[in-house]
């Protein structure tokens, strides 16, 4: 019986999925597979390359330590036209936050991830889904599946939000990152998950004036109730409403948001999975 995660969300609010993990190890359930979508696959990622939810957390931390450091504007996408010779380009290049990525995934190629990982793309200009998975290709299905990637690169893709970030290249073809939750559900169902957490942190509004980065929280991946599968569990953590999607100060109170929220959840989970407990083999590759 194979248990799995989806992780979902932009900004600082997908750091309420870091404490959603460290519940899951507490009590002893650790994912054999993983899949995210937006930034929700930059931990499913680094979780996947080292199972370790406070390695995890002290990643992403690190990484909000940088803070505007992390970002490097291209002027010229600001102020000349969105598109370029045909490609589509973004106020952040998304260089450095790329070579932290590879620093962060120890330059690992999804053949040498051992967890099953499924991160669901969007190749440009044909808008086919494209998953980064480790795992051979269902034998159906629209979307393309490859294994010929960095991890770094299928997590630097799915962060990639159209004219706030510049697309991840792979092979000369511009990638974004999915716009929908489902995508993150069916790439998790073609890794043969029986039971799955989807962890939905999906932008709320928060309270006063919203900047770029709400405006973009809100357009990342968003799901409905009745998208997840009968036995498959949603959870929805829930931030203070004056947390904004940039305050990446707010860190720990996404993270305590997420632990609290799963804690609610396993008794459920475990009971859904027949009492099973421990950590799941993992899904065998081909």
């Amino acid at each position: 019986m194979l248990f799995g995660v989806l992780f979902s969300g932009m900004g600082v609010y997908a750091a309420t999925q870091l404490g959603v993990l460290r519940a899951l190890e507490e009590s002893g359930l650790q994912p054999g597979a993983l899949a995210g979508v937006g930034a929700g696959a930059w931990i499913a990622g680094l979780y996947a390359c080292k199972p370790d939810a406070r390695g995890v957390h002290a990643a992403i931390r690190e990484a909000c330590g940088q803070g505007r450091r992390l970002l490097d504007p291209d002027r010229r996408a600001a102020l000349g036209p969105l598109y370029v010779g045909g490609r589509l380009q973004g106020l952040i290049r998304g260089d450095r936050l790329a070579a932290l990525l590879v620093k962060q995934t120890l330059g690992r190629s999804l053949s040498e991830v051992e967890a099953a990982l499924a991160i669901p793309t969007v190749a440009l200009p044909t808008r086919k889904t494209l998953v980064f998975s480790n795992h051979y290709p269902p034998e159906d299905g629209e979307a393309v599946w490859t294994q010929q990637a960095p991890v770094s690169l299928a997590i630097r893709a799915a962060m990639s939000i159209p004219a706030l970030m510049r697309p991840a290249l792979w092979m000369g073809v511009p990638l974004i990152g999915t716009a929908g939750l489902s995508e993150g559900m069916a790439a998790l169902g073609q890794l043969r998950v029986k039971h799955a957490l989807c962890v939905d942190a999906s932008a709320q509004v928060p309270k006063g004036r919203l900047n770029v980065w709400d405006i973009a929280a809100l357009c990342g991946p968003r799901t409905q109730p009745t998208d997840c599968r009968p036995d498959w569990i949603m959870l929805t953590p829930r931030v203070p409403e004056t947390v904004h999607a940039s305050a990446l100060e707010a860190l720990d109170i996404c993270v305590e948001a997420g632990y609290n929220a799963a804690l609610e959840t396993i008794p459920r989970l475990k009971a859904l999975m027949g009492g099973g407990l421990g950590k799941v083999l993992a899904f065998p590759k081909k």
